[in-house]
């Protein structure tokens, strides 16, 4: 009786749910040996301590067992995992973007992409992608570090092309407004269901209205204009132009809800599990989402073509005289006008490309591809402040992340 009523909290608890004394004994004889252990010097301590660990394992490996089993069921946890679980020094297999299970096809008909100039039978581009030299790319440089603190996007990614592997991130798992970074899925879907861009179409006039409307972005092409399929694809990552997404959609599926269902499909088999699209052009609506991590993701996959990679990583795009364009026009890449503005030739060389976004709701937006020392990255920024009128905030942090790379290979 004295020794229940001097035992603590936790000494009634236990022998309430236990009704036999072996359980009471056992307790009390592990609080006894190290009540004296405390009076009989360090190696009865050291013993003591070594029983009391050894009793609260047999508590926990059952629950660690338990836990594993239910991330397993679950699909959370594999046996691979398990086996890749890294050596010290190593990196979580989790700081790699995951590689697409199969590249975009490459659409029949398709002359290859040349180093500088791209020359078809109609059409000229000029490209900044080095990427057909043939040389093999050089390691990261050693103990790499990027700070994206100072950025003016909250949302960024900057992971190297050929291996996913992540460099630096901040709220890259966080949903944010593509805005017209989405056009990049739709370019990826409109080559995957061409056979032969140098097809001549005639463009719809039907959704005209509805993008004006919008104030949506557009390449120049006019209602009943005959062009070939490549200018729409490079209307669409040079300038941005909506209409060159709808000539596609209406092409494609008949209808942009359609068209997003297969943006959707493409999304999941490519892994991008925070994304959801309604629309082909990137006009703000509250359910079209993704993440940074998201949309590197896709920019990696899609790179993987050398046809998305040609118009990517042009400059301008001369598109040939047609109906309605008797002289042909040119338009240029969106980000590399940004660029030129900056009047910072030094601190812009080595990016190749990008496709550049904006909505009041998404703020500037940036997918980009550079090549430094041999080594070539992606970054993918999201959420600055600022406007078409503004300074290109989202460019020039592409400057500040590629200049701290080039900083660290001299």
């Amino acid at each position: 009786m004295t020794n229940q009523r001097n035992s603590g909290p936790h000494d009634r608890q236990y022998t309430r749910s236990h009704s036999s004394g072996s359980g009471k004994k056992r307790r009390g004889g592990l609080f006894a040996r190290l009540r004296s252990a405390l009076y009989s010097g360090p190696a009865a301590i050291l013993h003591a301590i070594i029983a009391v660990l050894f009793h609260a394992s047999l508590c926990f490996i059952p629950i660690g067992v338990l836990l594993i089993a239910v991330l397993t069921v679950t699909g959370r946890l594999s046996l691979s995992d398990l086996q890749k679980w890294p050596e010290p020094g190593q990196t979580l297999e989790s700081d790699y973007l995951p590689s697409a299970s199969s590249p975009v096809p490459e659409p029949a008909g398709n002359p290859e992409t040349e180093t500088k100039i791209n020359h078809s039978a109609t059409g000229t581009a000029e490209t900044a992608d080095p990427a057909s030299n043939g040389s093999a790319p050089e390691s990261l440089p050693s103990g790499l570090t990027v700070d994206l603190s100072g950025l003016y996007s909250p949302y960024a990614i900057l992971a190297e092309l050929s291996t996913g592997r992540i460099v630096a991130e901040q709220n890259s798992r966080v949903r944010m407004y593509p805005a017209s970074m989405t056009k990049i899925m739709t370019a990826v879907l409109a080559i995957e269901h061409t056979e032969d861009l140098n097809e001549t179409v005639t463009i719809p006039s039907d959704f005209f209205q509805a993008l004006y409307a919008e104030n949506a972005s557009m390449a120049g092409f006019q209602p009943g204009e005959e062009c070939r399929l490549k200018d729409l694809l490079y209307g669409i990552l040079l300038p941005s132009g909506a209409e060159c997404c709808m000539a596609f959609v209406e092409r494609i599926s008949g209808s942009e809800a359609e068209f997003a269902r297969l943006m959707n499909e493409k999304a999941q088999a490519i892994g991008m599990k925070n994304t959801h699209f309604c629309n082909a052009t990137g006009l703000h609506d509250k359910d079209h989402y993704s993440t940074a991590e998201d949309m590197a993701m896709l920019l990696r996959y899609a790179l993987e073509n050398e046809t998305f990679r040609g118009a990517f990583t042009s400059r301008r795009y001369s598109v040939p005289p047609s109906n309605l364009h008797p002289s042909g026009f040119t338009f240029h890449s969106t980000m590399f006008q940004s660029l030129n503005s900056l009047d910072r030739p030094d601190e812009t060389d080595g990016i190749l490309g990008g496709k550049t976004g904006y909505t009041s709701e998404a703020g500037l937006c940036l997918a980009s591809l550079a090549e430094i020392d041999g080594v070539s990255y992606i970054l993918v920024t999201a959420g600055a402040d600022g406007d078409h009128h503004t300074d290109p905030y989202h460019v020039m942090d592409a400057v500040n992340v590629y200049g701290q790379i080039r900083a660290a290979g001299d």
